[in-house]
C-alpha cells in the first residue's frame, strides 16, 4: 500500500450537503471481519464501551449484529461525536447510547461499568503513552474477568510482521513524530501493570491484529 492509498483512507463526508456524517472506507472495509473476530470474546449479556469510535460506522454495525449488547460508542473530536450521533440516528437502534466525549489519555473515565472494552486503530495514532492511560483506565472500567480489545497493525518483540507494515510505520511518524505501531510486548507490560493478561493474539487481514486481554481478579485472599 503506498502513502496515497493511506491517504485516500482517509474519513470523508459524504457528498450530500450539510450531513454531518463522515464515512471511513477502511471502516466500511474491515468492520464486519472485525464482528466476526469478536464475536468469540463477547458475552451473552453486557455492556460495551468503545474507546475512539471515529464515524460510527462500526459501531452502528456491532450494535445491530449484537442485539443482546449494550454499546456506549465515545471520541473526542466534536466532528466525530456529531458523525456518529448521526449514524446512530439513522439506525435507530435501541441499544446503541449516544455518545459521549472522551479523551482516553486522561486520568480518570467517567465511571462505566463495562464488560468488554473495544479500541479499533488507536494506539497507533496516539502517543505511546496513551498505551499505558488506556490499559490504566480500562482496568478501572472493566468488571473482573471483563475483556479489553484491540484491533490494528502492532509489531511483536521489535520486529514488523511485513513489510508494509514497516512502511506505514513511516508514514505515521512523518505525519506526526508521537505515532506509530506499538509492540505487542509494550501492551502486555503495560497490561500487567494494572491486572490485565493477554489471552489471545489473533492475526487478522490486511496486516492487522485481534489482541485480548482479560482482567484478573487481583483482590487479596481472605
Amino acid at each position: 500500500m503506498s502513502t496515497i492509498d493511506y491517504a485516500e483512507d482517509e474519513p470523508t463526508n459524504p457528498p450530500d450537503s450539510g450531513s454531518q456524517k463522515i464515512s471511513a472506507p477502511a471502516a466500511l472495509r474491515n468492520r464486519e471481519v472485525i464482528a466476526d473476530a469478536i464475536d468469540d470474546f463477547l458475552p451473552k449479556q453486557g455492556n460495551v464501551l468503545e474507546l475512539a469510535s471515529g464515524t460510527g460506522e462500526h459501531i452502528c454495525l456491532f450494535a445491530h449484529r449484537f442485539a443482546n449488547l449494550k454499546w456506549q460508542p465515545t471520541d473526542m473530536d466534536p466532528s466525530r461525536l456529531a458523525s456518529i450521533e448521526s449514524h446512530a440516528a439513522a439506525e435507530k437502534l435501541p441499544n446503541l447510547a449516544g455518545p459521549v466525549s472522551l479523551n482516553v489519555a486522561e486520568d480518570t473515565w467517567h465511571s462505566w461499568d463495562a464488560d468488554v472494552i473495544l479500541a479499533i486503530n488507536l494506539l497507533h495514532v496516539a502517543p505511546k503513552s496513551v498505551t499505558r492511560a488506556v490499559m490504566r483506565g480500562a482496568s478501572n472500567v472493566l468488571h473482573v474477568g471483563g475483556t479489553l480489545i484491540f484491533y490494528g497493525p502492532f509489531m511483536l518483540n521489535g520486529t514488523f510482521s511485513t513489510e508494509s507494515n514497516r512502511k506505514f510505520d513511516l508514514y505515521l511518524r512523518e505525519k506526526n513524530p508521537e505515532w506509530g505501531l506499538r509492540d505487542i510486548a509494550d501492551l502486555d507490560h503495560a497490561a500487567n501493570a494494572v491486572g490485565l493478561a493477554r489471552v489471545a493474539l489473533i492475526d487478522m487481514p490486511a496486516n492487522n491484529n485481534l489482541v485480548v486481554y482479560q482482567k484478573l481478579d487481583v483482590s487479596p485472599p481472605d
